[in-house]
């Protein structure tokens, strides 16, 4: 079967490409190769190594390519930001809704949901996220319903609908608010991709948002009861003698990765996710098994 030119690019980016050889016997770039790429939502972002952002997929009310009034986005189209800025990096969320952190050091989102200005509720096209604080970002991160940052003090500020944020809030924010953590711990990375979930300096993982039905905020039970126990981060159940180094969220689940380099999932099982052999939900983590 012949390879799109799009995948083609993407499978060989890092691999050495025979250009067209300019008089200078210097091999000039393809110029549909990438640095990265992001698929969410029937949509799909790919970063170009010049930093700029080439998305394809579903249009929905021209969420995806503001200029544009097709209902699917067949072929990568550049997606430009304001003053020629460029992205260093991006990612997609639920809603289509996308957010990126751009060279200036300015988060930029579009879409339909959480684009974190409190005058701008969606866009068509890339708007700047308006942070209380000047401290830059290091990780952006879009989700279902919400929008996070980290910046270089390890702070997370999120910005989304109502009990998404982690802040204690109960009424939707456009505006960006920080997100606690007990025992002074700092954030060391976070996902978005279910419900939002973040590891600390303290090797603990913390989840949070007003979904528990399936028991994917690893606390040891399930809440089929709305908007309960999640208005601020809670403290997944560490296995004893370890460390959480990273972590994944998904529909339903999450699996998160140990300091031993062991794997953990917790929450909905479903067609086997855990990789433990059983499709049996967890409210805690519980250990993937070795091949």
């Amino acid at each position: 079967m012949r390879i799109p030119r799009i995948v083609l690019a993407v499978l060989l980016v890092g691999t050495p490409i025979a250009g067209v050889v300019a008089t200078t016997s210097t091999a000039l770039a393809d110029p549909m190769t990438y640095s990265s790429v992001d698929i969410t939502d029937g949509t799909a972002c790919a970063l170009t190594f010049d930093g700029t952002a080439m998305c394809w997929g579903s249009n929905r009310d021209s969420w995806l390519i503001g200029a544009s009034r097709n209902e699917v986005i067949d072929l990568p189209t550049p997606v430009l930001l304001p003053n020629n800025d460029r992205f260093v990096s991006l990612n997609g969320g639920g809603n289509h809704t996308w957010c990126g952190l751009a060279i200036s050091g300015t988060v930029f989102c579009w879409g339909e949901h959480h684009i974190g200005n409190y005058f701008i509720t969606s866009s068509k096209t890339p708007v700047p996220v308006q942070f209380p604080t000047t401290t830059p970002i290091t990780q952006v991160g879009s989700g279902y319903a919400i929008g996070c940052a980290l910046n270089t003090n390890n702070e997370l500020w999120c910005w989304g609908d109502i009990l998404e944020t982690g802040s204690g809030e109960t009424e939707p924010t456009r505006t960006p608010v920080l997100v606690p953590f007990p025992n002074n711990e700092f954030v060391t990375s976070f996902d978005l991709g279910g419900i939002p979930c973040a590891t600390t300096n303290l090797g603990n993982v913390y989840c949070w948002a007003h979904q528990n039905g399936a028991g994917q905020l690893g606390v040891g039970y399930q809440s089929t009861t709305p908007y309960a126990v999640s208005v601020v981060p809670q403290r997944v159940l560490t296995p004893a003698g370890l460390q959480f180094v990273s972590v994944n969220s998904g529909y339903e689940h999450v699996c998160a990765l140990t300091n031993t380099g062991a794997g953990y999932c917790w929450g909905d099982n479903y067609d086997g996710l855990f990789g433990n052999n059983s499709y049996l939900d967890s409210y805690i983590p519980t250990r993937m098994l070795p091949p």
